[in-house]
């Protein structure tokens, strides 16, 4: 694995979760109004970016193999 290709997929990993948490602060903001229709679109919104943030580590493990094991290992 070429070190630009390990860099794109670090950048990929960090970009995808930077904007899965920023989702999250949203949906949590909404949560703290109360409303029920803000508290229900709150929970499908983290429910989205959950699975944001997986399919980004997923990316991200695919792009650099063995860097899961390694992280077991240590």
């Amino acid at each position: 694995m070429t070190p630009t290709r390990i860099a794109l997929s670090h950048t990929a990993l960090a970009m995808a979760l930077n904007g899965a948490l920023a989702g999250m602060r949203r949906a949590l903001a909404e949560l703290e109004t109360g409303d029920d229709d803000a508290v229900n679109n709150a929970a499908y919104a983290l429910k989205v970016q959950i699975n944001a943030a997986l399919d980004a580590q997923q990316l991200a493990e695919t792009l650099t193999p063995g860097a899961s094991s390694m992280r077991e290992a240590s």
